[in-house]
């Protein structure tokens, strides 16, 4: 079974998708943390029991992860002219207990399983080698 978990705004820095979303919601999202393992940073919107809305962005101050980052935030020209043409609610997290199962030749869309964070894993989350998103952030085809 999947469930929503995340609804994500990827933003070229914290501060525009933050900006972004009071202006759209007439909210502030507070700051969620640091992802030194993905050297990115977020603010977090609970939604619902187990639901939310995350803002993402590169962390400036993060030292680079290991492996590319998720939400395809090392492709910065792209975040940034999604980010120019509107395209800013671009991505989600689904929660399953049957993750090698949902992956099953997947892979190619979706990505490998990682163990997060990589020194010592709390969780598993799936980004392909390249960090990109499924169908580029864009709906299936």
């Amino acid at each position: 079974m999947l469930r929503l978990d995340h609804l994500t705004v990827i933003a070229p820095t914290l501060a525009e998708g933050v900006d972004h979303v009071r202006a759209c919601l007439d909210l502030d999202v507070p700051f969620g943390q640091r992802h030194a393992y993905m050297g990115t940073h977020n603010h977090l919107l609970q939604l619902g029991d187990l639901t939310y809305l995350e803002i993402i962005a590169v962390d400036p101050d993060a030292a680079p992860p290991r492996r590319a980052r998720w939400f395809g935030l090392d492709d910065h020209r792209r975040v940034r002219r999604d980010w120019d043409n509107g395209r800013r609610l671009r991505g989600w997290v689904a929660r399953t207990d049957a993750m090698d199962w949902v992956l099953e030749g997947r892979e190619g869309t979706f990505g490998r399983k990682v163990g997060l964070p990589f020194d010592d894993p709390a969780f598993d989350f799936a980004i392909p080698e390249d960090g990109s998103l499924p169908w580029m952030g864009r709906p299936r085809p």
